[in-house]
C-alpha cells in the first residue's frame, strides 16, 4: 500500500467513524498528498480548484488535501486529516464560525486553527 492509498483509506475511515459517513468521501473527487505546506506553521492544507467564471472544473485538478511530510506520528496525521476533511468535504474555506462549530463538534478544542484534539478524538483516531 502506498502512502497515498493509506491516506485515502484513512479519510474513508474518518468519514465513517467521525462523520458517520456524511462527508461523501467515496463519491467526491479529491486527491491527497504529502509534502511541504505553503506556511511553515501549517500541518496541513486544503487547496481548492480554480473558482473562476465559465470554467469547467473537470479541466482542473480536484480539491487537494495536503499533509506536511515531517509529521511522523500516525495519530497526528489522522488528526490533521480530520481538520482538512472539514475544509474539503464541507467546502469550508476559512476558520470562521462554520468551521469552528464543526471542529468543536468532532473533538477539537480551541483554538481550532492549531492541532488541538481532545481525549475523545484521540481515542477515536487510535481506533482508526
Amino acid at each position: 500500500m502506498t502512502r497515498e492509498e493509506w491516506l485515502i483509506k484513512a479519510i474513508e475511515m474518518i468519514d465513517e467513524e467521525i462523520f458517520n459517513g456524511n462527508l461523501g468521501s467515496k463519491e467526491t473527487k479529491y486527491q491527497v498528498s504529502i509534502g511541504w505546506t505553503k506556511s511553515s506553521r501549517a500541518l496541513g492544507e486544503t487547496i481548492f480548484p480554480y473558482d473562476g467564471e465559465d470554467v469547467n472544473l473537470d479541466d482542473f485538478f480536484p480539491v487537494t488535501i495536503h499533509v506536511r511530510c515531517d509529521i511522523k506520528d500516525p495519530i497526528k496525521i489522522l488528526g490533521v486529516l480530520v481538520h482538512e476533511c472539514i475544509h474539503t468535504f464541507m467546502n469550508i474555506k476559512s476558520h470562521g464560525k462554520d468551521f469552528k462549530h464543526v471542529a468543536l463538534g468532532v473533538g477539537f478544542e480551541k483554538p481550532v486553527t492549531r492541532y488541538n484534539p481532545n481525549d475523545r478524538l484521540i481515542s477515536t483516531l487510535e481506533n482508526i
